[in-house]
């Protein structure tokens, strides 16, 4: 009988670690071939996720739609839920922009008093109300001022200042302005009002005690014009009458909307996406998506 060599023993050591190898591969690639599947369901239901919310604002610009434009001024973000298909249900919120505090327009009284209400901090306040000073311009700025001598000229029209904020995110980039504090500001603030007035049928109750002089009385005609979705009241009438500075009720263009995933299979769950959306009865389709915010 033949005793094995050292070749033959070297041989065998090469075949065992050339097993031992192959397995380790096996295990890897198919550790990998897990992850990559995981990986490719997460993906697939982040994008059933994001057709499902693009799918709510479709529905929500259908619902502005079916709305007479009279009664639109009443869309203040009350939630509403939808089945969208498949059974994935949304919670749609619907808002005309001028129902808060433009940022761009309203009067600097208006967001001051704001800011004291959410509660932002003396300083962030301050810093805030300073940028919007710097940034928007002065309607006679960098005009010459006539000489007493000439005779006066006739003013010329007033044309709509420029917008300086394109972005309520912009906040965070003022020095002295806190995190904390941008996010009491934001749920309160838009850059999309047509005259920075705010209009009260749309308004939160945070926005409305914001308003300058505004008595728990009138707050109160206005929640029953509200509540009665009905504002053409002498009541509500002599309430925009007092309050003409920072109120006004005008037929709206552009809304918020907000969608959030309730439940559905192969959605994420929680999932949301707000989008403004401005009315354009020139254009091919009856709206435009101005902005996303995932």
């Amino acid at each position: 009988m033949k005793r094995p060599s050292n070749a033959d023993g070297m041989i065998l050591v090469i075949v065992l670690w050339a097993i031992a190898i192959m397995t380790v591969i096996v295990v890897a690639l198919s550790a990998l071939s897990q992850k990559s599947f995981l990986m490719a369901g997460v993906e697939t239901d982040r994008l059933r996720s994001r057709l499902a919310l693009e799918s709510g604002v479709e529905a929500a610009v259908g619902t502005i739609l079916a709305v007479q434009p009279e009664a639109r001024v009443f869309l203040g973000g009350a939630p509403v839920t939808t089945d969208i298909g498949g059974g994935r249900i949304v919670e749609i919120r619907v808002m005309d922009a001028a129902g808060l505090v433009d940022l761009n327009r309203a009067d600097p009284k208006l967001i001051a008093a704001l800011l004291d209400r959410v509660g932002a901090a003396r300083g962030s306040a301050a810093a805030i109300l300073d940028a919007l000073k710097k940034l928007r311009p002065q309607p006679d700025q960098g005009k010459a001022q006539p000489r007493q001598d000439e005779p006066p000229v006739e003013a010329p029209p007033t044309v709509p200042l420029p917008p300086v904020w394109f972005s309520t995110a912009q906040l965070r980039s003022i020095d002295g302005v806190s995190p904390s504090d941008v996010a009491k500001i934001l749920p309160h603030i838009t850059l999309y009002s047509s005259d920075g007035k705010v209009n009260p049928l749309a308004a939160s109750d945070m926005v409305l005690g914001a308003v300058p002089d505004l008595s728990p009385p009138d707050r109160q005609v206005l929640r029953t014009a509200i509540r009665r979705k009905q504002w053409q009241d002498p009541a509500v009438e002599a309430v925009l009458a007092r309050q003409a500075k920072y109120l006004a009720v005008a037929e709206p263009r552009v809304f918020l909307v907000g969608v959030e995933i309730v439940e559905g299979p192969g959605v994420i769950r929680g999932s949301r996406l707000t989008t403004t959306v401005l009315l354009d009865s020139t254009a091919k389709k009856p709206f435009r998506v101005l902005s996303w915010s995932w």
